[in-house]
């Protein structure tokens, strides 16, 4: 019947849905820092770690004890997560690998960030140093039950099954680790197991008494020969809320004890940071499909970017209707990404069209923050950034190893003889010369979405008689307004927001690059050197400007010209591992999980796979693993081989691929590329692994377990960041991503509507348009109904 097919559609939808945690992180400022030498400075930068491992770090400050760092970070986490750090270090001053010194950290609890989610407001917090006693790792695995014994009195059971992850990855000493628990007073303490990082002690106690206190403390000691023990942590466990003869198993987080941790924030100065967590519930691709079907069909109606989805979007992105909580960025990015790129390039066809059919004057055209503007903005990031990164990268790179001083403003200089003001021209000079000559021999590698795009605008601008009737210049400017204007120009300016560098730009080649970014711009809006050069001291660009704006002209009307690309279609593949280098190193590896022979390799990490073969056998592979088989990528204790910096790749379809790779950089690197991929293709990462390999008695060399038999001993890491060009991003999340963008505003699309209508009789909606609220309520309920049995899980 229909309801058991709806039923079971929920079901499997159901079964589909996944939670999706994530922190936002900012960090502002530091002040009052302690350097290690009385009177020294800091080369200072901040590590944000997630469960011990980095995920990102800000650019360094130097030599400063007072340092602003002004960054933000968005991380995609694991639900079980147990704590997110931000640590404090002083970069060594030989740039040595892995010689960089913690000063102090901050840190937070999953607890602790769940109870403070509304918590928008940046706060300051005392730097704890890093000291082994607040330096805590590590996790229990504890089963709870309150019960009532034979006389009535309350008994508390406690077991606690094991441990895991209580030393880094780096410590290869022995240790011996117990535990002592406590609660109303009486204290017992477990057995010790040698040899153990991760420890399987089952061992049970039990408390009775008419009374017990509403809480539980676990120590967790290693034996000392020397000191008699050292403390590894504990766990406060409030056992108020446990239901009776209902067993609790649940893996707790080691902490510090509160008073090590104030003793060892005094003085230590404070940062300045902001820390949010959210989460929400991304169902599968196939429940958004309402949403999509009718956009998809209103994207075929000519007049939709006026009547349909997208032309009521574009009204609620002006400024008298736009809600102050709509974010224009987000809005965009999630609808372009929503859209495959064929119907992408249709739907910017639309709304550019429909901007300048209703334009009068070509000064204002594409001006102003529209919905056609911003579309095309991430459109244009989001096919063409391996072209940008092809085209201007290695100009850019120039700039930085050089590190020139091109400073032109007599104003801003402390000498400023013409010689010296000749010298730097030079310079600037060569460096726009090389970026042009670039940019003008790069229309074979822009993608075809992008010169769609083109195209479509330039010959929109001639049928608007208003606009070709003001020179034929118009129609240049229209596409370098774009291309030169809000692509080319802005890298420039910022390639780290590009992503052609991880570094912000210091102020002598920032300087640079905002020189170089305004001659992009004057020469991009096609006007000689006279009317471009607003500042005098920009005249020694005048010549290069003039020569060069012809040739803009034809680089237009060459990447404007379809015909060598006939009927061929735009796709995602055009920003896929064919167009962009892999991930690539020559590396020792290890297959399978026995044995230690290791072998020199050339390792390769694209999108979609990990493949490796012998140097110089070009396109002859030894091995290949599928990402989205992948069940783990994790750090290998050193004690497995013998080796450090070795990463593992567990699949359940391929070999165990070990990799040892050349330096602490390069380990953090490929990790954090593996992460991104495996969480882009969807591979299903199992919460737990070894970190060990297999003896020749057949026992795991993590934990001691029997090969055959012994569970996964070490908590998996999942944590990515994340920005909006993200390959960690799945398609069902940009789904969600637009579909809650709209229903945070939909009473103001519900009045845009009713107002429309009503100030204008003959203003008829598509059907979609007019459907639209009614799709997002529907969709909205379906979210509620199956957010309620994962809330309860």
């Amino acid at each position: 019947c229909c309801c058991c097919c709806c039923l079971r559609l929920m079901m499997d939808t159901f079964n589909d849905c996944v939670w999706d945690v994530r922190a936002e992180v900012r960090i502002s400022e530091a002040k009052n820092l302690i350097a290690k030498k009385d009177g020294g400075k800091l080369d200072s930068f901040v590590e944000i770690q997630i469960d011990e491992e980095r995920v990102a770090k800000t650019v360094t400050q130097r030599k400063t004890l007072n340092p602003y760092f002004g960054e933000s970070f968005y991380f995609a986490l694991p639900h079980n997560f147990g704590k997110l750090s931000c640590a404090i270090f002083d970069q060594d001053k030989e740039l040595r690998d892995g010689k960089d010194e913690i000063i102090g950290f901050v840190e937070f609890t999953r607890s602790e960030l769940l109870q403070n989610m509304k918590d928008n407001k940046e706060r300051w917090y005392a730097v704890t140093k890093a000291e082994p006693s607040v330096r805590i790792r590590g996790e229990i695995f504890v089963e709870l039950m309150h019960t009532t014994g034979d006389k009535g009195q309350r008994v508390l059971d406690v077991h606690v099954v094991k441990g895991r992850d209580f030393y880094s990855k780096e410590y290869s000493g022995k240790c011996e680790p117990y535990f002592m628990v406590e609660c109303g007073g009486r204290a017992d303490t477990s057995t010790p197991r040698k040899g153990s990082k991760f420890p399987l002690w089952d061992q049970a106690f039990s408390f009775q008494g008419s009374t017990l206190p509403n809480s539980v403390t676990i120590t967790v000691l290693d034996v000392h020969k020397i000191n008699g023990s050292n403390f590894l942590g504990e766990v406060l466990i409030d056992t108020s809320s446990l239901e009776r003869d209902v067993r609790k198993p649940q893996w707790y987080h080691l902490r510090p004890k509160a008073e090590d941790v104030q003793e060892h924030s005094v003085g230590m100065g404070s940062i300045r940071m902001f820390v949010r967590l959210s989460h929400q519930l991304i169902m599968p691709t196939i429940a958004y499909s309402s949403l999509i079907d009718a956009l998809l069909l209103d994207l075929k109606q000519p007049d939709c970017a006026k009547y349909g989805i997208i032309g009521l979007l574009s009204d609620l992105l002006v400024e008298r209707n736009r809600p102050a909580d709509l974010d224009r960025d987000l809005l965009a990015s999630s609808l372009m990404r929503t859209l495959e790129i064929d119907d992408a390039v249709q739907c910017l066809d639309r709304l550019a069209s429909n901007q300048i059919l209703t334009s009068e004057d070509s000064t204002t055209l594409f001006r102003n923050n529209t919905l056609a503007t911003k579309c095309a903005d991430y459109f244009m990031k989001m096919v063409g950034l391996n072209f940008l990164h092809k085209t201007l990268k290695e100009a850019i790179d120039d700039v930085f190893s050089e590190r020139k001083d091109c400073e032109i403003d007599p104003s801003r200089m402390k000498a400023r003889s013409p010689a010296l003001i000749k010298k730097h021209s030079a310079d600037l000079i060569r460096y726009l010369n090389t970026i042009l000559g670039k940019i003008f021999t790069s229309v074979k590698r822009c993608p075809i979405g992008m010169r769609r795009v083109f195209a479509n605008i330039k010959a929109a601008v001639a049928k608007n008689p208003n606009l070709a009737n003001e020179g034929v210049n118009t129609q240049y400017t229209a596409v370098s307004g774009f291309l030169f204007l809000r692509f080319f120009a802005p890298a420039v300016l910022s390639p780290n927001l590009f992503g052609m560098r991880d570094e912000i730009a210091g102020r002598t080649v920032g300087r640079t690059l905002t020189l170089l970014a305004k001659s992009l711009q004057s020469i991009g809006n096609l006007g000689t050197s006279a009317i471009a050069m607003k500042e005098d001291y920009m005249l020694p660009l005048a010549q290069v400007i003039d020569e060069n704006v012809p040739r803009v002209k034809r680089f237009i009307d060459e990447l404007c010209d379809l015909s060598d690309i006939g009927d061929k279609h735009a796709d995602y593949n055009e920003q896929s591992d064919s167009d962009s280098p892999p991930l690539a190193t020559k590396a020792h590896i290890h297959e399978g999980i026995v044995g230690k022979a290791f072998k020199r390799r050339d390792v390769m990490l694209t999108k979609q796979a990990v493949v490796w073969q012998k140097s110089g056998k070009v396109g002859v592979f030894d091995g290949r693993i599928d990402l989205k088989y992948v069940e783990s990528v994790e750090e290998l204790l050193q004690s497995a081989f013998g080796r450090k910096r070795v990463l593992q790749v567990v699949s359940k379809k391929a070999t165990t691929l070990s990799i040892q790779l050349n330096s602490n950089e390069e380990l953090v690197t490929w990790t954090e590329r593996f992460r991104e991929y495996l969480r882009g293709c969807g591979a299903a990462v199992l919460s737990a692994c070894h970190i060990g390999t297999l003896s020749k008695k057949g026992r795991w060399t993590c934990c001691n377990g029997d090969g055959s038999e012994a569970p996964p001993c070490s908590k998996t890491h999942t944590s990515v960041s994340l920005d909006p060009l993200s390959a960690a991003f799945s398609h069902s999340e940009h789904l969600h991503t637009f579909y809650a963008t709209l229903v945070a505003v939909l009473p103001h699309l519900q009045q845009l509507l009713v107002t429309k209508q009503e100030s204008n009789e003959d203003w008829v909606f598509t059907s979609a348009a007019k459907n639209l609220t009614e799709t997002l309520r529907l969709l909205e309920l379906k979210h509620l109904l199956l957010q309620k049995p994962l809330n309860a899980e």
